[in-house]
């Protein structure tokens, strides 16, 4: 088979970029700017786009400036194509996966209509409406007043049974930033039921998102239902031991404030901390009164390592306790002091403008006498004025120096 000439010439273009690259590699410099003055503007830029930038600086100086110049704008324009290809890459796949993610979703909601509820499984209710409860208790053969009470802002702690379920309120701790109370503390009911663990809770749960980040002391178990509840128990008292120290931060905030006012403003929130001190204590001690009665009763059969960590919990809960009472105690002897201090802050700046007052009111009481239409001194002297200014302004400061020796001002 014979090879043309123009054959030959055409495989030597298509080479020419190996030929640079392989001319820098091996230092060849009279080969390579032999090969340089062959090639094209685009052939160099594309040999030198995957260079080292030692080999980059080797062809670079083999080149005119005018080339050099040709040559980078040619690389700038050979990346931006590139990138723009990776782009339309990376649309393409991410359009892909939205559609594997659609089927995806779409496979998922046939499976959630097909659900049943399996054996030690946990079921968290929010916010039920009537028509959930009487679904979950018709579905679940639960008592629809184990749905109904956790729901109550009012409910107490408390262990109540019915046929085989048992329901268990512990008061919980809740924050919302909006109100003027910050931290107050709502109910969650614990229903055990034959196979199953239902939660209930009026609100978004505080200690139910602690325990998602991982903040419990241990995994959650539903098979051991003691331990579910020992657990729900310690995951609040972490949350309350947590809101106390900000509760603490916030009031220490608010006395510094209280120091340079005279307004309610800052006594108002230092009222509303301490509320939600009674808030805490309160749902402690009766969460105190849940925890001891499950110690004595044979409702649940409780091994002796959940027993022990029972004794635990409920050490927890009174060291809640205690520090809750230590704040409160604290909280309310600050609002006694701060309130004799605004108080002492308003007599000091009566003080001020009455003794202002009374000073002024010296060079008022000399123009008023002058400013009668009767024979007065010195009325008709054309030093009238300055004399009797001088005199008012001498007699201001003479009872100015005797305020502040008197330490009135």
């Amino acid at each position: 088979m014979d090879i043309s000439e123009e054959d030959i010439q055409d495989n030597d273009r298509e080479n020419i970029v190996d030929r640079i690259i392989t001319g820098t590699i091996f230092d060849d410099n009279s080969n390579l700017k032999a090969t340089l003055e062959e090639a094209s503007i685009h052939e160099i830029a594309h040999a030198i786009r995957y260079m080292e930038t030692d080999d980059r600086e080797k062809i670079i100086e083999l080149l005119s400036p005018e080339q050099v110049e040709n040559v980078l704008s040619a690389l700038g324009t050979i990346e931006d194509q590139a990138d723009l290809d990776i782009v339309e890459e990376l649309g393409e796949v991410e359009t892909e996966d939205e559609e594997i993610g659609k089927k995806e979703s779409e496979e998922t909601l046939q499976q959630i209509d097909e659900i049943e509820y399996k054996e030690h499984s946990w079921v968290h209710i929010v916010a039920p409406d009537d028509d959930e409860i009487r679904k979950v208790s018709d579905e679940l053969e639960i008592p629809i007043d184990f749905l109904r009470s956790p729901l109550d802002i009012d409910e107490r702690s408390r262990i109540e049974v019915e046929d085989e379920n048992l329901l268990v309120i512990l008061r919980t701790p809740h924050f919302e930033e909006d109100k003027d109370i910050e931290y107050t503390t709502l109910p969650l009911g614990i229903i055990l039921a034959e196979n199953m663990i239902i939660t209930v809770c009026s609100k978004k749960n505080d200690v139910m998102q602690a325990i998602a980040d991982g903040k419990s002391r241990e995994g959650l178990s539903t098979v051991n239902k003691v331990k579910f509840i020992l657990q729900m128990f310690s995951g609040a008292t972490t949350v309350y031991m947590d809101y106390l120290k900000k509760i603490n931060r916030k009031t220490s905030i608010a006395q510094n404030e209280v120091l340079k006012s005279m307004k309610n403003e800052e006594l108002i929130k230092l009222l509303n901390y301490e509320k939600s001190l009674v808030y805490f204590i309160t749902s402690l001690k009766s969460n105190e009164l849940v925890l001891e009665r499950l110690q004595r009763t044979e409702l649940l059969d409780i091994s002796d390592e959940d027993r022990d960590m029972l004794e635990d919990v409920i050490i927890e809960n009174r060291q809640a306790i205690e520090m809750t009472n230590i704040y409160s105690y604290i909280l309310s002897g600050m609002m006694d002091a701060f309130a004799s201090i605004i108080s002492n802050n308003l007599n000091v700046v009566m003080k001020i403008l009455t003794s202002v007052t009374v000073i002024l009111s010296i060079p008022i009481l000399v123009s008023s006498i002058y400013g009668m239409n009767i024979e007065l001194p010195l009325q008709h002297s054309p030093y009238a004025f300055p004399i009797i200014f001088g005199g008012s302004v001498i007699l201001s400061l003479i009872g100015a120096v005797i305020f502040i020796k008197k330490k009135w001002l």
